[in-house]
């Protein structure tokens, strides 16, 4: 495989504790992105039905809609502690949650299908939080028009991600994340920093902003607001 390809990888990291002192330090700008999935969540007309995509242990979507009112959850993830986690995280929610433990292009496209022959509601609430950078751009774009295409009205998508400044590259991403923002990971020992950065140089394809646009539209989205931005992250609402 070209090191430039995403490989498909069941954790984001092996070490799940890893990703919890990341979230309780806010490394990855979690608080910030709760508040956005909050306010995206707020543009919902009628109760949430959600398609969580790489649904992790499923925190950014009962913390981001904590306000919301709830009609059912259908979390996908690759790995399956984080979905039994996920489980007791959404447990308290007065909704029909359900989970698939499968790839995201492969398991999209059938819940899709599944939909489009179905009679009755689909989700109107598609959230994807820190995991379409480990598909390939045109695996994105697949999954995205097979959802798109079978969301209810508004139809709205949240996804919240890395993001690459302009004319950047994903070596000169990495090099640069790398250098600036992983020294202020401090309460990380140097053996967790060493799994991020090798997480990060396996699996993770970030985007540029204007071309996360111009695949979401290849997927039958427009951007309807920015909902966060900085040098490493974004998060954006698209609508159907």
């Amino acid at each position: 495989m070209n090191s430039d390809e995403p490989s498909d990888a069941a954790e984001i990291f092996q070490d799940w504790g890893l990703y919890d002192r990341i979230i309780q330090f806010n490394y990855m700008k979690h608080q910030q992105m709760v508040r956005a999935i909050a306010r995206a969540a707020s543009y919902l007309q009628g109760p949430a039905r959600v398609l969580d995509l790489g649904c992790g242990d499923g925190r950014m979507a009962a913390r981001g809609m904590q306000k919301t009112r709830w009609e059912a959850y259908h979390g996908v993830d690759l790995s399956h502690a984080a979905i039994e986690s996920a489980r007791t995280n959404l447990a308290h929610l007065h909704a029909a949650v359900d989970f698939t433990e499968g790839d995201l292009v492969a398991t999209s496209c059938q819940l899709a299908e599944v939909w489009r022959r179905r009679q009755g509601s689909t989700p109107n609430f598609l959230l994807a939080s820190y995991s379409l950078h480990h598909l390939s751009e045109s695996d994105v774009v697949r999954t995205l028009q097979a959802l798109s295409a079978v969301l209810s009205p508004p139809g709205l998508f949240c996804w919240v991600d890395l993001c690459m400044l302009p004319g950047e590259t994903r070596r000169s991403y990495l090099d640069r994340f790398r250098l600036e923002e992983l020294p202020h990971w401090s309460t990380l020992t140097p053996d967790d920093q060493a799994e991020v950065t090798e997480h990060m140089e396996c699996a993770d394809y970030p985007l540029s902003e204007a071309r996360r646009i111009d695949i979401a539209a290849a997927g039958g989205f427009c951007l309807r607001e920015v909902l966060y931005t900085d040098d490493f992250y974004v998060a954006h609402l698209f609508g159907a």
